[in-house]
């Protein structure tokens, strides 16, 4: 059988790639305008993992260096939602990514910053234990000293949590 194709071909994995090869580990927030939009339509392209169901052990490397690099766009993108205090973005970043990777323990600390900042104290407590129950299940660990410092200011009330509420903090 064979399949006749009268025009260019356009793969998603590659208009993907593409796409990201503008982010770097370390990315600076805020991003320029046009990093921004090329990370948000990287995003957009990405809809699960490569071949999802396939368990061919050939098929692992690439869904997971795919499924890496999406978690960095959206971590990118959520850190640059933060810094740009839009934190309604930044928290449908940080959703996607921790649908991926629960663990990811820098989104949660995002997600409790964004939580205090916009005065759901009891909400950021709450993404705290979230946090601490998933790295327990997944990972057998607790989380670390970044995180349980934002989560003890975040529970003191203190001068420097109200501070903290309006600064990022990795």
């Amino acid at each position: 059988m064979r399949v006749a194709i009268d025009g260019p071909i356009r793969i998603d994995v590659d208009s993907f790639e593409a796409a990201t090869r503008v982010v770097t580990p370390r990315l600076a927030a805020p991003l320029p305008d046009d990093q921004a939009h090329a990370l948000g339509e990287a995003a957009n392209l990405y809809q699960g993992d490569l071949l999802e169901g396939w368990d061919q052990q050939w098929c692992m490397p690439p869904r997971e260096h795919l499924q890496r690099r999406f978690l960095t766009v959206m971590e990118t993108l959520m850190n640059h939602f933060e810094t740009t205090n839009d934190d309604s973005r930044a928290m449908t970043c940080a959703a996607r990514a921790l649908e991926i990777d629960p663990a990811r323990e820098s989104v949660h600390r995002a997600v409790m910053r964004m939580l205090l900042r916009g005065g759901d104290r009891s909400g950021a407590i709450r993404q705290y234990r979230t946090c601490e129950a998933v790295l327990r299940k997944e990972l057998g660990a607790s989380p670390d000293r970044s995180t349980t410092v934002l989560f003890s200011e975040i529970r003191g009330d203190t001068m420097e949590t109200k501070e903290l509420a309006g600064k990022r903090v990795s």
